[in-house]
């Protein structure tokens, strides 16, 4: 057992010196971590309805509610929601300060029609969009837009409004003073019929019109327009009557032959060395290739319009050598020896099968259509001469999300495609991270304060 002389001690200066070491650990790691936290502050934001999409400095953060860490500083919240207002407000955020939003977000303004008498066309941006009386819905702060409203007999109201709260147009029309009666008959019929640019209906076609000098317009797909002065008199009938010319239809064709280089007409006329693709107008033809030492091949084709007729011809040749012996020299020549040409080889792809059509409709009227990346017009409208198979159909209308769809097309059927436009939605950035360093600097701090405690109790 020792005696007490000889227990060592700690001379009383080094613990001083372990203490100050330990005491100086303790506050480099306690300071910064505090500075750390102190700098930032926390933020609750609740809307009525709740589901709006939060953006803070532009970037996204969630939907309502949502609580978080956020720097202090200067910031803006940004509220957004379908249908309603946008909401925003910039505010400062004190070290360690907490600030809770609760918005009411306002719905946005809605625009609706009415007319006396009922039933007047209304044109929203130079666009048909319905009959009065009906509700357009709602629109955002702001949005500007022309409208007409139209009906037979009647004069036209034409107004422009810019909407930043519900907005009710009524328009009272004023019976023309002068009317005479405009019948437009077409052949073939079912062609839209347009007087002074406004689609009226489908030939055959009656109207009560203000007298005057009209522009009527008879319009059929694949078929020319007809455009036409009508001057109406009052009391009485001005007849339009027009035959409607077929639009230059055509397809391509093909021709590949064997041997290669021979020689293709076309009805008569020199195309050129095949193999060759060439447009054709849409029908009948004839089509002829030609090579020395081989005989001509003559074959009928139908080309349909936008298709591509691949025709494949084997040339048989005319003439065969053989040996034979001229006189005592037994001298070796070689004639000609004519043989019997026999039929041609001619190969065409199957006959296309026949096509359908595509009847395409928008909610609201008038967007862009465009089918397989081509621009088919804009809807109400039917696409005739569809080859069957799958199509792909896009929508796309200002202020609206593209609508697009994959339409399958039967041989001589046809085929509606309904659009329902959906407002155009709205999307963030990358969301702010809020700061961890206040939780993991109080953690590093609270486990030294606990060291140097056990230390100094021993």
């Amino acid at each position: 057992m020792l005696r007490p002389e000889e227990i060592i001690h700690t001379p009383a200066p080094r613990r001083a010196l372990h203490r100050g070491i330990f005491i100086l650990l303790a506050v480099m790691v306690i300071v910064p971590c505090f500075a750390a936290a102190v700098d930032t502050g926390f933020v609750a934001v609740s809307t009525t309805p709740p589901g709006a999409r939060i953006f803070l400095d532009g970037n996204y953060q969630g939907l309502s509610s949502w609580k978080g860490i956020v720097n202090a500083g200067q910031h803006t919240l940004t509220l957004k929601m379908s249908k309603f207002q946008v909401y925003e407000t910039t505010f400062v955020l004190h070290p360690m300060e907490s600030k809770e939003f609760t918005v009411s977000m306002v719905p946005e303004p809605l625009l609706s029609f009415s007319s006396d008498p009922v039933n007047a066309a209304v044109f929203i941006n130079g666009a048909y969009y319905a009959d009065t009386n009906f509700e357009y819905g709602q629109v955002p702060v702001g949005s500007q837009y022309k409208i007409e409203i139209k009906k037979d007999g009647y004069k036209p109201y034409a107004t422009t409004v810019t909407v930043n709260q519900d907005t009710h147009i009524h328009a009272a029309l004023q019976p023309l003073d002068n009317q005479g009666t405009l019948t437009v008959l077409s052949s073939p019929s079912s062609a839209r019929v347009f007087v002074d640019e406004m689609m009226m209906g489908l030939t055959p076609y009656s109207g009560e019109f203000g007298a005057g000098i009209h522009t009527v317009k008879i319009a059929k797909i694949d078929y020319q327009d007809y455009v036409t002065p009508a001057t109406v008199e009052s009391g009485k009938t001005t007849e339009v009557t027009a035959t409607l010319l077929p639009l230059q239809q055509t397809g391509t064709l093909t021709v590949i032959s064997t041997p290669p280089g021979a020689s293709v007409y076309l009805d008569g006329t020199y195309l050129g060395s095949a193999p060759l693709t060439v447009p054709a107008a849409a029908g009948s033809h004839t089509v002829r290739v030609s090579q020395a030492g081989y005989s001509d091949q003559t074959v009928t084709v139908s080309v349909v319009k936008d298709q591509n007729l691949p025709l494949y011809i084997t040339l048989v040749a005319t003439m065969i050598p053989e040996p034979t012996t001229v006189g005592p020299t037994a001298m070796k020549t070689l004639t000609a020896t004519a043989t019997p040409s026999p039929a041609p080889v001619i190969t065409t792809a199957p006959a296309p099968a026949e096509p359908g059509s595509l009847a395409l409709v928008s909610r609201p009227a008038g967007a862009n259509v465009y089918v397989d990346g081509k621009f088919a017009g804009t809807a109400p409208l039917r696409v005739s001469s569809v080859a069957a198979g799958s199509h792909e159909v896009l929508f796309t209308l200002n202020g609206y999300t593209d609508f697009s769809t994959t339409a399958t097309v039967r041989s001589g059927e046809s085929t509606e495609i309904t659009a329902l436009m959906a407002a155009a939605g709205q999307t963030g950035g990358a969301p702010v991270q809020p700061t961890k360093a206040a939780g993991v600097g109080i953690l590093t701090a609270v486990l030294a304060l606990s060291g140097i405690l056990l230390l100094k109790r021993r």
